[in-house]
């Protein structure tokens, strides 16, 4: 199979060029993940209300007051009110969380 690939590119004249950060913006713009969830607070009405749900929240709640009161609970912390899990923001159950699981 790659021989086949190998002699199908070799018919093709074609030189390869390195883009800056800033001329490759389909790029630039995935490895730059803070700028990804500022657009996404943008975008998204009601993302200010993630910050009240986790309180009362079946799947946060527990984790949510043990974070709040200083405890690390497998890589879950808190940054600017929002829940995170590593670099994954944390959905409490609401209609968002059924929306960006119907979208996905």
């Amino acid at each position: 199979m790659h021989a086949r690939w190998v002699s199908f590119i070799k018919r093709f004249t074609f030189a390869l060029k390195h883009k800056a950060g800033q001329l490759n913006k389909v790029t630039d713009t995935l490895s730059r993940r803070v700028s990804l969830l500022v657009t996404i607070r943008a975008k998204v009405i009601g993302f200010n209300c993630l910050k009240e749900l986790y309180v009362d929240d079946e799947d946060f709640g527990n984790i949510w007051a043990k974070c709040q009161q200083g405890f690390s609970h497998e890589g879950m912390h808190i940054q600017e009110g929002y829940f995170f899990r590593g670099n994954q923001l944390c959905i409490p159950r609401s209609s968002l969380r059924e929306q960006v699981i119907h979208e996905l």
